[in-house]
This record gives structure tokens, C-alpha cells and sequence, in this order.
């Protein structure tokens, strides 16, 4: 073995014998997720990315594009002849990870500047709104919900539950502490 590659194993057995399990799992975790996030900033369209990240309230930046590294798994097992619809798309950088399959749906009801790619269409309307009013439009055996990271928003809308009873193909997720508790 070659003596810096040796030197360079023997600094890594030290620190993972000196570092919890845990930190080492959050700082991999962390990693994994700036290479996703590096990823998909470059295929972003350079006037795109000018446009969305320089408009007044903009909450995403090259260093954080949302919580895309759920997008990009996702990306990878729908089958590629899925319409994704994709329910609080907020500035909607992730439909660049679905630029091979048939059609993305981005579902918002923020008049925000969006990304686009060339198969995404951006509907401008409620969750409620949308499942009411274009769900018919689609067959709902080739096409692949996306609910992530949407709060209920309203008092007596459950933006999840909506998602759960309208769809047979689904992704859900919103983190919450369970009812009763605060966060």
C-alpha cells in the first residue's frame, strides 16, 4: 500500500474510532445531500436560476434548493411513462430530476417565479382546488403524487390526507411531532 494512501486510512480509522456513530451517520447525511443539492443547481438554466433567486422573498440559494434529495430518489424509481404531479411545488427546482418522464405538474398556490423544464406545466391553485377541479384529467394509474414538506395550511384542509384519498400512487410526507404535541 502506498504510504500517503496508508497515512489517509489510518486518520480515518482514528476519527471514526473517536466519533459516535451518530455524528458520523448526520455528517454522511449532510454530504450526501450538498452533492444532490450541487446536482440539480447544474441543470438548472443559468437565466432561470437569475430569475427565480433574484425575486423579493426568494427562500432557496444555490446551497439549498429545498428538500430535493427526496425528489431525486423519487426520481429514480417512478417509471419514466408517469405523469409526476407535484403538490406545493414552491419554486419547483426538483421537476428538473423528471425531465424524462412524460409530463410534471407543478401545483402551487404561490404566484412565486418557478423553474420550468420543458415537460412541466404550472398550475397556479390550491391542493383542494386542483384535486377538485383537474384530477379528472389524469389517469390516475400512470401518474405519481408528490406531497412533500406541505403544511396544512388551512384550518380544515389536510393538504396529506387530500393526497392520501385522491391518488393510488403517492408520496407523502410531513414531519410533525404527532397531535397534541408542539414542535
Amino acid at each position: 500500500m502506498k504510504p500517503h494512501l496508508k497515512k489517509s486510512l489510518d486518520l480515518l480509522d482514528k476519527y471514526l474510532e473517536k466519533t459516535p456513530k451518530e455524528v458520523v451517520d448526520k455528517e454522511l447525511s449532510e454530504l450526501k445531500y450538498k452533492q444532490i443539492n450541487l446536482e440539480l443547481l447544474q441543470k438548472l438554466p443559468k437565466e432561470q436560476v437569475e430569475k427565480v433567486f433574484n425575486q423579493d422573498m426568494c427562500d432557496i440559494a444555490p446551497d439549498f434548493l429545498g428538500f430535493v434529495d427526496i425528489y431525486k430518489s423519487l426520481s429514480e424509481i417512478i417509471p419514466k411513462h408517469f405523469t409526476i404531479i407535484d403538490l406545493g411545488c414552491a419554486y419547483n427546482p426538483q421537476c428538473f430530476f423528471f425531465t424524462e418522464h412524460k409530463q410534471y405538474i407543478a401545483v402551487d398556490i404561490s404566484n412565486c417565479i418557478k423553474f420550468q423544464a420543458s415537460n412541466c406545466i404550472i398550475v397556479e391553485k390550491t391542493i383542494e382546488k386542483f384535486i377538485e377541479e383537474d384530477l379528472y384529467k389524469y389517469d390516475l394509474g400512470k401518474t405519481f403524487a408528490i406531497c412533500s414538506y406541505v403544511p396544512p395550511w388551512y384550518k380544515n384542509s389536510d393538504n396529506c390526507e387530500m393526497v392520501r384519498k385522491s391518488f393510488y400512487n403517492l408520496f407523502v410526507y410531513y414531519p410533525t411531532m404527532g397531535k397534541g404535541k408542539e414542535k
